[in-house]
Formats: C-alpha cells, sequence, structure tokens
C-alpha cells in the first residue's frame, strides 16, 4: 500500500519533517563531538527500521541518552546549537513542565493547546533521559506520584486548571509531597544500581514499555532518511517490547501525529 500520501514532497508535513531532521543531525554532529551516547527512539526508530526515514504520517521525532548524560548534554547543546535551534527546559523556558526536554525549531510553530504558555513553541524533538529502574512495576508506581508532582511543580497547573485558586492548591500540595516522593525515587535509584538492572525507563512516564541495556548497548549506527544515526544494537527486540508486530502498518484511521495546527517559516 502507498504511503507517501501522507507526506508528499512540498507538502507541509514533509517540510516539517525535514526541519525536525535538521534538528537530529545538529544533535547527532554534538553528541559525536562530545561523546555523548545516544539512540533513535519510539517512532523515529521504527521508521528507521520499517521506512529507512519518517513513518511517512509522523511529525516529531525521539532520542534516548542516559540521565547521567543529561547534565553534559544540556550545556553541550546550549553552547553548540545552531541559531535557528533552542534548548529547552524548565531552567530556559518557566512554563516547560515536563521533566524531558526537547530540541526546538525557532522558525516554525507546532499550536499544541499544552504548550500555549511556553517560550519556544516550534517543531521538535523529545530527549528521553533513561535511567536504571528496579522493574516496570515499580516505575510505574513511582510515576503515580513523581511524574505528577514535578510536573506541576514545573507550571502544568497553568493548562491543566483555569482556576487560579486551584492551580496553587494543587502546586502547593505538589510542594508538600515533594520530599517523600524523592525518598522513594532515591531508594529505588540506590536498589536499581545495587542489583545492575537491566532495564531502562523514566520515572517521570508511564510509558510501561521497558528498554533494555542489552538491546541497546553498543548502539550501531542505522540509516534515516539517507543518513546515518545511532539505534540500539538489536533494534527488533527493542521495538518488539515496545509495538509488538511493529513492521505490519496500523490501519488507515490510526495514522495521524498530534492533529495541531503547524506552520513553516523561511
Amino acid at each position: 500500500m502507498e504511503t507517501n500520501i501522507y507526506n508528499p514532497e512540498g507538502s507541509m508535513l514533509r517540510k516539517a519533517q525535514l526541519r525536525m531532521l535538521h534538528i537530529l543531525e545538529a544533535v547527532d554532529q554534538i553528541c559525536r563531538e562530545e561523546g555523548i551516547p545516544y539512540w533513535m527512539d519510539a517512532g523515529t526508530l521504527l521508521g528507521a527500521v520499517r521506512h529507512q526515514g519518517f513513518i511517512p504520517w509522523d511529525d516529531d521525532m525521539d532520542i534516548c541518552i542516559l540521565k547521567k548524560d543529561y547534565r553534559r548534554f544540556r550545556k553541550a547543546a546550549l553552547a553548540k546549537l545552531p541559531p535557528d535551534l533552542a534548548y529547552q527546559d524548565w531552567t530556559t523556558d518557566k512554563n516547560h513542565f515536563e521533566m524531558s526536554p526537547r530540541i526546538r525549531d525557532t522558525r516554525s510553530l507546532f499550536d499544541q493547546p499544552e504548550s500555549r504558555y511556553q517560550k519556544y513553541r516550534g517543531l521538535f524533538m523529545d530527549v528521553i533521559l533513561v535511567e536504571r529502574v528496579p522493574s516496570m512495576r515499580v516505575k510505574q508506581f513511582i510515576y503515580l506520584f513523581y511524574g505528577r508532582v514535578s510536573r506541576e511543580i514545573h507550571n502544568h497547573g497553568l493548562v491543566a486548571y483555569p482556576s487560579k485558586a486551584k492551580r496553587l492548591a494543587v502546586k502547593g500540595a505538589a510542594y508538600l509531597l515533594w520530599p517523600p516522593v524523592m525518598l522513594m525515587l532515591l531508594l529505588a535509584r540506590l536498589y536499581a544500581a545495587l542489583i545492575h538492572s537491566d532495564i531502562l525507563s523514566r520515572y517521570y512516564s508511564g510509558w510501561p514499555a521497558p528498554r533494555c541495556m542489552s538491546d541497546i548497548f553498543p548502539c550501531q549506527e542505522l540509516e534515516f532518511e539517507g543518513r546515518m544515526f545511532y539505534a540500539p544494537a538489536d533494534p527488533d527486540a527493542y521495538l518488539t517490547k515496545q509495538f509488538g508486530d511493529y513492521m505490519t502498518l496500523p490501519p488507515e484511521n490510526e495514522r495521524g501525529g498530534h492533529n495541531c495546527l503547524i506552520e513553516i517559516y523561511e
């Protein structure tokens, strides 16, 4: 079945994909120069394996880095990103409430309602920060508290609660819960390190699929849009854990991106 009907050359979606490819190229160069391991993740990796590029209807990108490399990555990105790209986390954009950073294109608009108060609103690539977890069951339990509390502290309430009184109440409760939640998180991290867990995940996300270090390292290179980028050592095992039968195309009514307005500026 033809799939390029979704992103023919010259279409808005294809122009957006090429802008995101520019983001990946810039980040790939920085990571290679700094010796920071990264790998394509989620739909980006799936696109590399199944389509040798973007999933035709996809409108975002994902890579992973280890959480221990976050500070080094942040410092390098702030210093080395080209001027048409911006590094976005809660230190550069006070209303960025996610715990993972994004690299944003500054010459576009990706009009998501949840980002309407944010400083940077262009096309983006998520940089997913993963670390050892004791088990996915433990990770999911901690997420119920840590993920939600951290979002409220970093201004998620601006878009979640129209009432200022409710926003203040929820944010106050989040600050009260922060110390016990951080203790729980510390204990989980210590235990994961003690048992040398093979499972990587992120405590701030409810995504239930594990990422296994034994499937990832040493990373290899895979073709994506005619260029080579880093990917897990065993992409089949990695994608099967995330998506199951990933080579079968989804039904037509399930093909689509974020369904939001995209604008490209020259």
